[in-house]
């Protein structure tokens, strides 16, 4: 947009509307934007949903924590939307924005931990709007994409620069599992680290 003059713009927005020019910039600023604003554009566009009134308040509270250096504790009733809206969509968004860092995600057992990282992998891999707001990341299938860890590269600079500039991390993009595999000793998060219902009737 920067390349209209604000007379243009006036024009474009007069024959085109508002809304329409709002929705076309959706996209860029989710991926331009790291910030409790991106991520509630991207998960309406990769959700087709809004943000529950809930959902902007643990949005809001992740981005004023991370500002200060601190993790983010929500407790939340049953059927509030956390997992989809947390451990799916803002993990998928924050692959998107830091496709270098290594996310682990543990859970109660090593089912439910994959199941959910494979809904975080299907939106990096097959979701339109992902694809929309971050055509560059995409799934390094050659790496590494399955439930032993799901590894996401960079298309818009050479393989080779993109593997150089990840040489030393040792974990994939994404990594679920239940908090008693064995497995997660030695697991080093370098970006994000989520721990989702860890509890039930057994512990």
């Amino acid at each position: 947009m920067t390349e209209f003059t604000d007379q243009e713009i006036l024009e474009l927005i007069d024959e085109l509307g508002e809304e329409y020019i709002l929705n076309a910039a959706k996209p860029v600023f989710a991926r331009s934007q790291f910030t409790p604003e991106g991520f509630e554009y991207f998960f309406e566009l990769v959700m087709k949903k809004k943000l529950t009134r809930q959902g902007k308040i643990w949005n809001d509270r992740i981005f004023a924590d991370r500002e200060e250096g601190k993790g983010t504790v929500i407790m939340a009733f049953r059927g509030s939307a956390k997992t989809t809206t947390l451990t799916i969509a803002f993990t998928a968004f924050f692959i998107g924005h830091h496709p270098d860092k290594s996310v682990l995600l543990v859970q109660v057992g090593d089912d439910i931990a994959t199941d959910n990282s494979e809904a975080i992998a299907d939106i990096i891999s097959n979701n339109a709007g992902f694809r929309k707001i971050f055509p560059h990341v995409e799934p390094d299938k050659e790496k590494g994409w399955g439930a032993g860890g799901y590894e996401v590269r960079r298309n818009d600079m050479p393989y080779e620069e993109w593997r150089s500039m990840n040489s030393d991390r040792k974990d994939p993009a994404l990594l679920g599992w239940g908090y008693k595999s064995r497995a997660i000793i030695g697991k080093r998060p370098t970006g994000l680290l989520l721990v989702d219902d860890i509890h039930d009737e057994n512990n």
